[in-house]
């Protein structure tokens, strides 16, 4: 009988020991996810004003080096148009990513592993987008930017080792996950130096060929074997959101090589630092659709009903945005003709009037169309099950 007690004993003490760590790591995921989230939605806000002026600066540089013939064009930047619509996709990148991020945790905050994604979705999207690269901070506090989006890129890396289960593999996915551990490390240290990665579309060609052959493609080997070893549910779980991640590996390529190969003036030169950094923005945008995709049709992390409500009220947002825009533009121009004032209150007022009358209709289409889309496997399933 002694032996059965002292066994009994020590399992009971195993088990209580596998407790304390598995509640020790949840603890740190939960802190160490504030921190980084925190730290880099905060900063990223602090540096919007910044980010406008120097878009500001770069549109009248841009304008007085164009030709008379680009009328179109001189208008557009002349017009102060420039500036908020490279700033609205940015801040729509990281806004995106960050909604998708926040409905990962907010049912599964007792896992450390929708933690850690979404820290990293967000981080990621704070370094790529150049906004925070137009703040300067005193001493310490510049250091800790440039640390936070060393921390960004590595978290991007360690995604693709880890998702979705948070093992790494293959084996060797350890290795790279410590040399990219130092590399990062040794960038946010050193912003400044030729292989730093602070900024990814400035970055040096052999910075550049680092992060695609030593992070994008090697991490998408390593998805390659998980995908041949996972069952059924995790390839259809992972296949949406390595989808999104790819093409917006590929367009970071397509958008780089051009500034890499491009003579350093000209005008085709000045149409590239103009556009070609936004156009990354648009063919980074299956990220967070690849997320919503594995997250309502495949149960990602079990978050249908809040992605789905993040969702639509996410397109609702930028349907009526446009509206508000476009609308407010139409009826000045208008009044404009009729009354001679410029800025008239009506036309305010009858933009509201426009907005207050189509929220609903939108907002009734846009749920039936993510409704019907998104959760049509979901509501087939729970109908098989009743059948049966």
């Amino acid at each position: 009988m002694e032996p059965m007690t002292t066994t009994t004993v020590k399992a009971l003490e195993g088990t209580e020991k596998t407790a304390r760590s598995g509640w020790l790591t949840l603890a740190a995921a939960r802190l160490g996810w504030g921190l980084l989230v925190g730290l880099s939605l905060v900063m990223f806000a602090f540096a919007v004003p910044a980010r406008y002026g120097e878009l500001s600066e770069l549109a009248s540089r841009s304008s007085a080096r164009l030709s008379h013939g680009s009328g179109l064009l001189l208008g557009f930047l002349d017009g102060g148009f420039y500036a908020p619509a490279v700033l609205s996709l940015e801040v729509s990148f990281v806004l995106a990513l960050a909604l998708a991020s926040a409905a990962m945790v907010r049912r599964n905050s007792s896992d450390w592993r929708p933690l850690f994604f979404s820290a990293t979705f967000v981080s990621y999207a704070v370094w790529a987008t150049p906004t925070l690269d137009a703040l300067a901070l005193p001493g310490v506090l510049q250091t800790l930017a440039d640390l936070t989006q060393a921390a960004g890129l590595l978290m991007a890396v360690l995604f693709f080792l880890l998702f979705p289960d948070g093992r790494f593999t293959p084996g060797w996915a350890r290795l790279s996950a410590l040399g990219w551990a130092v590399y990062c490390l040794l960038w946010g240290l050193f912003p400044d130096a030729p292989w730093s990665l602070i900024d990814p579309f400035g970055a040096s060609f052999a910075a550049f060929l680092v992060l695609m052959m030593a992070g994008w493609l090697t991490g998408l080997a390593a998805q390659a074997v998980r995908y041949r070893r996972a069952g059924e549910r995790q390839r259809a779980q992972t296949w949406w959101v390595l989808l999104g991640v790819g093409v917006a590996c590929a367009g970071y390529a397509l958008v780089y090589l051009p500034g890499a190969l491009l003579p350093v003036s000209g005008e085709i030169r000045l149409l590239y630092d103009l556009f070609g950094v936004p156009v990354f923005w648009l063919l980074a945008l299956p990220i967070p659709v690849g997320l919503a995709v594995a997250m309502l049709r495949h149960h990602l992390f079990d978050v249908e009903v809040i992605i789905s409500i993040t969702l639509v009220y996410g397109i609702l947002t930028a349907i009526l945005a446009g509206v508000f825009e476009i609308t407010l533009v139409t009826v000045q121009h208008v009044l404009l003709a009729f009354t001679h004032v410029e800025d008239s209150e009506l036309a305010y007022f009858a933009t509201a009037m426009v907005m207050a009358a189509t929220f609903e209709p939108l907002k009734r289409r846009i749920d039936a169309l993510v409704e019907g889309y998104f959760l049509q496997d979901d509501e087939s399933e729970k109908t098989t099950e009743t059948m049966f």
